[in-house]
Parts: C-alpha cells; sequence; structure tokens
C-alpha cells in the first residue's frame, strides 16, 4: 500500500490499460458483437433510469423499453437492496442479454438505497491521515455493490473542491489539494474494482471550482491550460495511470478546451482525456437530462453530438413522473433509432459503434469472471465508526477538549439535527443545563453543538463573540470561517448516530482526535 501511494505521481510511467480490456475479454466481446445488428449494438449503450420502489406509474413502460429495445442497462435511484434485487430479476428475465446495473454509491449504496449503512463522505474521508484505509473502504462499498446487484458504480468524485461556495460537489470532494484528492481517489477506486465493480471517476475534467449546480445550468471555468493541468486534471490522471475502467464526463463549459460545446458533447474535451490523458477505458456522460444541456440543446440532439463527440455510454436522471415516461417511452427509444439510422446511412462509422460495444461486452465479462458471492448480512458498522474516530479534527487547546464530569456545563444546540445521540450520552454522565445563545452566563462554560446549519442562519455570526466555550460542529469545515483562530473547535464533518458518538469519545478523553483540515479555511478575525 505504501509503494502505491509513493508510486502514484513519482514511478508511473505508463498509463495502466484497464483490467477489462485484456484480449481474453475482448476476444470474447468481439465474437459476440459480430452477431448484432446495428441498433441492437446502438441500444447497448444506453441507461433507463429506474426507482427501486414507488415505480408503478412507469415500470410497465420501462419493462417494454428493455424487452423491445434491449438496451444496455439500469440506472438504479431511491429505494432499497431487497427493491432493487427483485427488479433485476424481472428485468433480466425481460433481456436476451447480460443487463448492467449502475448506482450513484460515493459513500456506499446508502446514497441512494436506505437499507445499508453509508460510509463517511468524501470530505470526511479526507481527514483521516491513514490513507490505506481508502482502499479498504472502496473493497466495503465495491461488496455492497456486488450485494445490490450493482455492476457500475458512478464513483469515485475526482474533482478537487476548492470553491467554498460549490452548491453541489463540497462534501463529496475528498478536499482542496490536487494531490491528496488523487491519492485518495485512486485508492478508493481501486478497492472497488478488485471487488468485480467498475468505477467511474467523476465529473471530467473538474467540477470543483463552480458556484452553480450543473443539474441547474451550465457552469463555466474560465481558466488556462496550465491552471487546468495543476489543478482538476491532477486527480483524473491519477486515476488514469493506475488503472480506472470508467470515466463520467461532465457538463461543463471550459472556453480553453472548446468555446462551443460543454465537455460532455465536445470532441475536444474528449480528445483530451483520451488522446492526451490515456485514457482507454468507458466514457459514460452524466445525465443528459440535466439542465445544463437542456437548457440549450434538445434531448435527442444531445445524444448524438455526445456520441459524435466520442462518449461511449449514454444515461438520464430521474426526474418528476411526466418527464420520466417521456424518458422511457420516447427519448431513449428515439435516440436509439436516431444514431442507428446515421449509421445505417454511413453518415457515422460502424467500426467506431463497434468498438464502444466491445469495450461495454469486454467489461461485462472481466465483472462475472471477477465477481464473488457477498453475504448481505455483513456488518460494516465497525470500520465506519473507527472511519468517523480517524477524521475527528480538533483545533484549539488540548486541554480544554476533555470534559470534567464534575463540572456544570451550559449547552446551547444550533441547526437541525436528526438525532441527539451525543447529548444523550453526556446526560448520563453530566449535569447539563440547556441554554440559548442569549442567556448565556459568560462565567460559566458552554458547550454549543452545531448540527446541520443554514449557511444564512444569524446565530453563526455570533459565535466568534462566545468566549469559554468548546464548540463541537457537526457540518463543514468551511463553517470554521465563523470562529476565531483562538477558540476550541471539535470539527466532526456529518450529523451520524457514528460521528456523535465519535465526538463523545473524544469528550470523555478515550479519543484524541488525529484528523487534519481536507480544506484551506480563512479564520474570522475577533
Amino acid at each position: 500500500m505504501k509503494f502505491l501511494i509513493c508510486c502514484l505521481f513519482f514511478g508511473c510511467l505508463f498509463a495502466h490499460v484497464p483490467e477489462f480490456l485484456e484480449p481474453k475479454y475482448v476476444d470474447l466481446a468481439k465474437k459476440e458483437v459480430a452477431s448484432l445488428s446495428i441498433k441492437e449494438k446502438v441500444a447497448r449503450l444506453f441507461f433507463a433510469p429506474c426507482f427501486s420502489e414507488n415505480n408503478d406509474f412507469y415500470l410497465e413502460d420501462l419493462k417494454a423499453l428493455i424487452q423491445e429495445k434491449q438496451i444496455g442497462g439500469v440506472l438504479f435511484s431511491r429505494g432499497t437492496v431487497v427493491a432493487q434485487k427483485k427488479l433485476i430479476d424481472t428485468f433480466d428475465n425481460l433481456s436476451n442479454h447480460s443487463l448492467i446495473y449502475a448506482l450513484d454509491a460515493e459513500w456506499g449504496v446508502a446514497m441512494r438505497l436506505n437499507d445499508m449503512p453509508g460510509f463517511p463522505r468524501n470530505m470526511t474521508l479526507g481527514a483521516i491521515q491513514d490513507e490505506s484505509l481508502l482502499f479498504e473502504v472502496g473493497k466495503k462499498i465495491g461488496q455492497q455493490c456486488v450485494c445490490a446487484g450493482v455492476h457500475f458504480n458512478f464513483a469515485p468524485v475526482l474533482d478537487v473542491n476548492n470553491n467554498p461556495k460549490n452548491p453541489i460537489i463540497h462534501m463529496r470532494s475528498f478536499g482542496d489539494r490536487p494531490l491528496d484528492v488523487a491519492r485518495r481517489g485512486t485508492l478508493l477506486f481501486q478497492g472497488m474494482q478488485t471487488k468485480g465493480v467498475l468505477a467511474f471517476g467523476k465529473h471530467f475534467c473538474g467540477h470543483g471550482d463552480t458556484h452553480i449546480d450543473s443539474h441547474e445550468d451550465l457552469p463555466v471555468l474560465d481558466f488556462d491550460r496550465e491552471r487546468l493541468n495543476q489543478t482538476e486534471l491532477v486527480p483524473f490522471k491519477a486515476a488514469i495511470d493506475q488503472g480506472i475502467g470508467g470515466m463520467m464526463i461532465g457538463h461543463l463549459k471550459v472556453p480553453v478546451i472548446d468555446s462551443k460545446f460543454p465537455t460532455s458533447l465536445s470532441e475536444k474535451a474528449l480528445n483530451l482525456l483520451k488522446k492526451e490523458l490515456g485514457f482507454e477505458g468507458l466514457v459514460i456522460t452524466d445525465a443528459l437530462n440535466m439542465k445544463a444541456i437542456v437548457n440549450q440543446y434538445g434531448l435527442l440532439e444531445a445524444a448524438l453530438i455526445a456520441y459524435q463527440a466520442g462518449c461511449d455510454l449514454f444515461c438520464y436522471l430521474v426526474l418528476d413522473q411526466e418527464k420520466l415516461k417521456q424518458m422511457i417511452c420516447e427519448v431513449i427509444p428515439q435516440s436509439i433509432d436516431l444514431i442507428a439510422q446515421k449509421i445505417e446511412e454511413k453518415v457515422l462509422l460502424e467500426e467506431e459503434l463497434d468498438e464502444k460495444v466491445i469495450k461495454l461486452i469486454a467489461c461485462q465479462k472481466w465483472m462475472e469472471n471477477k465477481r464473488k458471492a457477498v453475504d448481505p448480512k455483513k456488518n460494516d458498522t465497525y470500520m465506519i465508526q473507527m472511519l468517523y474516530d480517524k477524521a475527528m479534527t480538533y483545533l484549539g487547546d488540548p486541554q480544554n477538549l476533555m470534559l470534567d464530569p464534575h463540572e456544570k456545563l451550559q449547552l446551547v444546540s444550533l441547526g437541525e439535527a436528526k438525532t441527539k445521540t451525543l447529548q444523550t450520552c453526556l446526560d448520563r454522565h453530566m449535569l447539563l443545563e440547556e441554554k440559548t445563545l442569549e442567556n448565556l452566563d459568560p462565567n460559566q462554560k458552554t458547550l454549543c453543538v452545531l448540527y446541520k446549519m443554514d449557511k444564512n442562519d444569524p446565530d453563526l455570526q455570533k459565535l466568534k463573540n462566545l468566549k469559554n466555550t468548546l464548540f463541537i460542529v457537526f457540518d463543514t469545515p468551511y463553517l470554521l470561517q465563523h470562529f476565531t483562530k483562538d477558540q476550541n473547535v471539535l470539527l466532526c464533518y456529518e450529523e451520524t448516530i457514528f460521528s456523535q458518538n465519535s465526538a463523545y469519545k473524544a469528550l470523555m478523553g478515550v479519543l484524541f482526535p488525529q484528523g487534519k483540515l481536507p480544506v484551506e479555511v480563512f479564520f474570522s478575525q475577533p
């Protein structure tokens, strides 16, 4: 593991070709592709969206799409593992080939499915100093995906979050230092792929320094190429060099790369990814029905342009009922027909289509060989608790962290709390007097607990004036801008039962926080 970390940037002379491109898998794929029609091959490139529960309003339409068009796979969203596996059995019986099932499982399948435990967000993992644990997390996430029937995991996020106001990446990033993001992202995906789950790094070529969510509009990265090379592209290049199998291309306007098209529809951006950075794996679009695209392009037009640009696979988000039915009944089948027509008319080359489908089927053969049965009852909670323990980050005087159980404390709770595990534990051992910011006794020690906070909450402006106070923050490290450097803050990153357990252990002196800030923070002036 130490060797891997050391050689990541200094010892790799050649990009590693994804494992599924080994000749034994490619040869099997070529034989299968030779028996398919043009339309069947095009259909393999499309992934339809699906809730694993509450899907009655479109499920029959989706089943018809799978049976009639023989699409490549399904991108699952909200629901449960149990419900998802039942649907997988249903869909498999409708297809003439092995379907591929995809999921956004950045912190495990809990990102979309609610009956498995979730791992810490990437920024929390970015605080952990033992980077080898990221490989173990990747293996665990891979095991969860196998248990849930998932083949493609649209993770890890390789965006460098160097914009504190980023509305969509934020805690999904490992931090704001390119090399740290590169190392952690690489270890995570390598762990996943040991379990036969294909990882897709995202969102090429970097969604971290934006203030716009591409679900809502088209973000612009108005940087020169040197800046991209030194920051945004670093994690993607590292992942490519270490053999990542998939890449998701984001909807981003990057004028220095292409002044006309967003990256997901840009041949120039795809050439950067494939020819300059050496990526040979599968490229999937971010969802083509996001507003960054549909605000400027028709859905059929977008699929065709993305195909021409060099994307291999195409996916769509689950939206409202009417639009979802439109995706399944109209957009996907019509996009398949349109691209197939262009190939049949010799406007597009069938050889290029074959290359895409061969990669996809070779990947399936690799996964079939790599995947092993997983015990669905296996419990990951021990590891999850350990990760939160190791992420705890303390800023302040170490002597002010441990609480004296004989001391009476004022307790202030701010923000929205899903659970108050910490307070429950403290109530068993200490005398706590609940107060508000307005009625605190300045001569008495205060424990101020911040849960999920609205960034415009006026209480945030009052924090820097509090003295004799220990702050416990179950939220983003960017909240530290409201504190001064001389205040005592235990940063826990997220509000979960596990993080609250970790905080309690730190306050009782059982755990001394070892985490480091994964982002640069500018503190408030006294």
